[in-house]
């Protein structure tokens, strides 16, 4: 699973993406009405990509079950942990099972995403092959 801040950067991020992703993002122009999106969950695709307020929505219809998720990238952190985002955020975080490793992935490491992230390791990258 991979959880984006906003339909714009989960439309990016699928499309590199196998065939076997759904983008769970009902009213982004050109992607799949949530009837689609449900049919493609009943296929068990690989790998589900969408915000966090639409994969909880998904989530409380019983359309998506988390107990099979392995692991969950959770993309811009800084951005999903902002007001807005935060509660949406959290209820997918808690809607995975404990076993299920789990990567946040942020520019910025701000007070809120260090807490988001309490029991993680940081790694930061290299200044040599960071992006300018």
């Amino acid at each position: 699973m991979i959880i984006a801040p906003t339909l714009e950067l989960a439309a990016q991020i699928k499309m590199p993406c196998s065939q076997s992703v759904l983008s769970a993002s009902r009213y982004s122009g050109g992607d799949a009405s949530f009837k689609q999106q449900v049919e493609t969950l009943m296929e068990k695709p690989a790998i589900v990509v969408g915000t966090p307020a639409q994969l909880a929505e998904l989530c409380a219809g019983q359309k998506l079950k988390t107990e099979a998720i392995d692991a969950v990238v959770f993309g811009e952190a800084d951005r999903l942990v902002q007001k807005s985002l935060r509660e949406p955020t959290k209820k997918m975080r808690g809607r995975l099972p404990e076993t299920a490793q789990g990567v946040a992935c942020s520019a910025t490491i701000t007070a809120a995403v260090a807490q988001f992230v309490t029991d993680a390791q940081l790694i930061t990258l290299p200044p040599e092959i960071r992006c300018a």
